[in-house]
């Protein structure tokens, strides 16, 4: 997944809009605001960088705006990509140039590098621990994002290995019981039709809470079925139920998967998990910008 540069420009400027608004009083304050000076941002934990570009391009966003005032550019020097692992104490960039536009985009660069490195991270430990039990099982992400960031936060996923289920409602069909219970169809022959309709670049998916229910579904063609909260010899039984009946169909998990129970759910067969929290609830990684005056 790539982001578009003028995408991230915009959502720079309503992070700048929103932070510093008519402007910093603090910093307009300070002797010396607008001196040249060096600084370095450097993790204080461990994890797998991501924003790094985004991050950069706060400061540089500044410094255009700021080239009016004739307070002149701001230099960046990465030392990490996105996607790299990065220990404490590690220096991510150095960022030089005037003062007070280090200072006014500080704590907003910090903020995306923070937040998407985190989400990175865990992703990280997820795809890691479920390939402990299956090499070629891929790990998913939800919808369950901030509001106007889940294209940065999506982005994050795949820098940390994952997949991107569908970005919006327009990617794909995913018919949830309550679909089935507003159609009064049952789930075989509502499916059956949505199949037969859809156009054929888009695939169709269907969660299933029981072993009857997965049954009904297999004979319909949907590409895939999630099996929802499913415990894990039901995971087993279904597995070998889609083998028999549609071996082409993809299988996907969900329902509160954690780190700890990854790899079980891993090693009973499925293609798919998808877990809400690597960015519902991701720890930010913490990152610290230090002056050099």
């Amino acid at each position: 997944m790539k982001l578009n540069k003028k995408y991230i420009i915009k959502k720079i400027d309503e992070a700048i809009k929103e932070d510093i608004s008519s402007g910093d009083i603090t910093g307009g304050l300070i002797e010396n605001n607008t001196k040249k000076i060096s600084s370095e941002i450097i993790a204080k934990s461990p994890g797998v960088v991501c924003g790094v570009d985004i991050g950069s391009m706060v400061f540089k966003e500044l410094s255009e705006k700021g080239k009016g005032e004739g307070e002149g550019e701001i230099k960046i020097k990465k030392f990490k990509e996105n996607g790299e692992s990065i220990r404490s104490n590690d220096i991510l960039m150095k960022v030089s140039g005037p003062a007070s536009q280090i200072l006014a985009g500080e704590r907003i660069a910090l903020n995306f590098l923070g937040h998407l490195s985190g989400i990175a991270t865990l992703t990280s430990k997820f795809v890691a621990k479920a390939r402990t039990a299956d090499s070629t099982v891929e790990i998913y992400d939800t919808r369950k994002t901030l509001p106007g960031l889940r294209f940065f936060e999506k982005y994050a996923v795949t820098v940390g290995g994952g997949k991107n289920h569908r970005m919006n409602l327009s990617d794909q069909v995913l018919i949830k019981e309550n679909h089935i219970a507003l159609s009064g169809k049952s789930p075989g022959n509502l499916i059956s039709k949505i199949v037969k309709d859809v156009k054929k670049n888009i695939l169709v998916e269907v969660e299933v809470e029981t072993l009857s229910q997965l049954k009904e579904v297999l004979e319909t063609g949907a590409d895939i079925i999630m099996l929802d909260n499913f415990a894990i010899g039901d995971i087993t039984e279904a597995r070998k139920m889609a083998r028999l009946i549609n071996g082409d169909v993809k299988l996907e998990v969900s329902g509160g998967i954690t780190l700890n129970d990854v790899a079980t759910y891993a090693s009973a067969g499925v293609d798919r998990i998808s877990v809400g929290m690597l960015t519902s609830s991701a720890p930010a990684l913490d990152y610290s910008l230090l002056m050099e005056v």
